[in-house]
């Protein structure tokens, strides 16, 4: 690796994407100990950048770094910056930038960007878990509370919301607090909770505050499933139209949609699927009995 006095470090991406390039970061960040690091990505994941002494670029600074490759800005300081993404976009390092694309079919974009990393002579560290979790804390996987999370980025990852409201009267009826996690997407489309209990965390924060304090979770694939991961929490991840090879977030329990068009996409942007009426037979195929078992296994396991 080519040192730099400033390292410029973007990712613009969802949250779960981000946090497969958290290990990749903290790489980087560790290789350049000593130097000034500057995140020029999403202000909204600054609290998982910082304790790895990232401090927040300017938004001049950010929004001339964001416009490599090509020439150097001249009203941008020297050094060098890396960019993370799904999206095609130059793949040729030049001077001073780095383009490190995480997909891959049926990998995870983690492990891709460890490969993007070696090439380029920056070790991967491979304690990032245990790592995340000593910054962060770790779930403590106990009480009462199993938290749902019916959402994702894309309506065809889905498993219909009256399996979820039934799994949550059926936790509750054996004196589990099952509560729905609804984000900003699921609040603007008027997600009906059919009267059952409902967290709405205000920022990332919260969320990660909430998964800390559960015994478990269950959600479609999406972000929070994957910080469930890194803190350690018990889980069960629904997948459908999504390659769980690719997208599973560390640690939890993975179900499967029976179905051999599955999977179907790559990275959601080109996901459509025709026989979605609205939830693909794929989710749909995943029935409340195997995730209500799935759930004991892990209730048994944290009992």
């Amino acid at each position: 690796m080519q040192f730099h006095d400033k390292m410029y470090l973007i990712h613009e991406g969802a949250l779960g994407d981000f946090l497969l390039a958290w290990p990749a970061i903290r790489s980087l960040a560790l290789a350049g100990t000593g130097r000034e690091l500057m995140w020029a990505g999403r202000a909204a994941y600054l609290p998982w950048v910082r304790p790895l002494g990232l401090e927040p670029c300017p938004p001049r600074l950010a929004d001339l770094a964001g416009r490599l490759p090509g020439p150097w800005p001249g009203a941008l300081p020297q050094g060098l910056v890396v960019r993370f993404g799904l999206k095609a976009r130059p793949p040729e390092d030049r001077h001073g930038y780095w383009y490190l694309p995480g997909l891959a079919p049926h990998r995870s974009p983690r492990e891709v960007y460890a490969e993007g990393l070696a090439a380029r002579g920056v070790p991967f560290a491979e304690d990032w878990r245990a790592a995340f979790q000593g910054m962060f804390g770790r779930a403590a996987a106990k009480g009462r509370t199993v938290l749902l999370f019916p959402g994702a980025g894309h309506r065809l990852k889905h498993w219909p919301r009256v399996q979820y409201l039934e799994l949550a009267r059926r936790l509750a009826s054996r004196g589990l607090d099952p509560r729905l996690v609804l984000g900003p997407a699921e609040l603007e489309r008027g997600f009906d909770p059919g009267g059952l209990p409902v967290l709405a965390p205000p920022d990332l924060p919260a969320l990660q505050e909430a998964l800390r304090g559960a015994r478990l979770a269950v959600g479609n694939d999406c972000g929070p499933l994957h910080l469930a991961g890194l803190l350690g929490l018990p889980g069960v991840v629904l997948f459908g139209p999504t390659s769980a090879r690719q997208w599973a977030p560390a640690g939890l329990t993975v179900l499967r949609g029976r179905a051999g068009c599955r999977p179907c996409t790559l990275d959601t942007a080109d996901l459509a699927c025709d026989m979605a009426v609205p939830t693909p037979p794929c989710l749909e195929a995943i029935t409340l009995d195997e995730v209500e078992a799935a759930v004991d296994r892990l209730l048994a396991a944290t009992a």
